[in-house]
C-alpha cells in the first residue's frame, strides 16, 4: 500500500492469526515448511504461556551458501479477540488492535498477487503505527495508539516457553 514497495531497511514479515487457529497453523507450518527449498536451514519457534496455548510462531532461514538468497524472517502473532480489541497475546495485553479488523479480510494486489489484509487495512495502519505512510527505522511504543501498561507480574505469571517446534539439521 505504500507505494507499492517493500521498506528497504525491513528485513521481517509481520502476520498475524486468531487465536482459535492457532493449533492448525502450528499443524501447517510443521508439515510444510520442510517441504520448502533444500539450500535453506529453516526454523520455526513456538512462544506459549504455562497453558500451552501458543502465542507467537517466528520463521527463519539461513542460506546453506552465503549470499544465495537474503536472510529473512517470518513473525506471526497469536490475536485473542477480548470484547472490541485484537489483542496480540505475546504481549499480555499491551498491544492491541479493533477488532473489527479481524471481522474479514481485504485484498491488495501487490505486484500482481492479491494479498490478504486485515479490514480496513489503511485505518488498521493507522491505528498500528500512526502515520504509516512515513516509514520509521525505529517504531517506538506509543507511535500508534495500540500501546497499554501490563504489570510485570502479569508477565510473569504467564510463565513464557520457547521451543523449535521445527529445526532443519545442518
Amino acid at each position: 500500500m505504500r507505494d507499492g514497495d517493500l521498506i528497504a531497511w525491513d528485513d521481517d514479515i509481520d502476520l498475524a492469526c486468531e487465536a482459535r487457529f492457532a493449533p492448525l497453523l502450528e499443524k501447517l507450518l510443521v508439515e510444510q515448511v520442510q517441504k520448502i527449498d533444500d539450500a535453506i536451514d529453516w526454523s520455526v519457534r513456538r512462544d506459549s504461556d504455562c497453558n500451552d496455548c501458543a502465542l507467537h510462531f517466528y520463521i527463519s532461514f539461513k542460506p546453506k551458501v552465503a549470499g544465495a538468497y537474503q536472510p529473512f524472517s517470518v513473525s506471526i502473532a497469536i490475536k485473542g479477540i477480548v470484547g472490541d480489541k485484537a489483542i496480540k497475546l505475546s504481549s499480555f495485553g499491551a498491544w492491541h488492535n479493533p477488532a473489527c479488523h479481524l471481522d474479514g479480510l481485504d485484498k491488495i494486489n501487490w505486484q500482481g498477487t492479491n494479498i490478504y489484509v486485515p479490514n480496513d487495512p489503511d485505518g488498521y495502519l493507522r491505528f498500528t503505527y500512526g502515520n504509516w505512510r512515513s516509514p520509521k527505522k525505529d517504531l517506538s511504543v506509543g507511535d500508534g495508539e495500540n500501546w497499554e501498561c501490563v504489570s510485570i507480574d502479569t508477565i510473569k505469571k504467564a510463565q513464557l516457553k520457547s521451543e523449535f517446534i521445527f529445526k532443519q539439521d545442518d
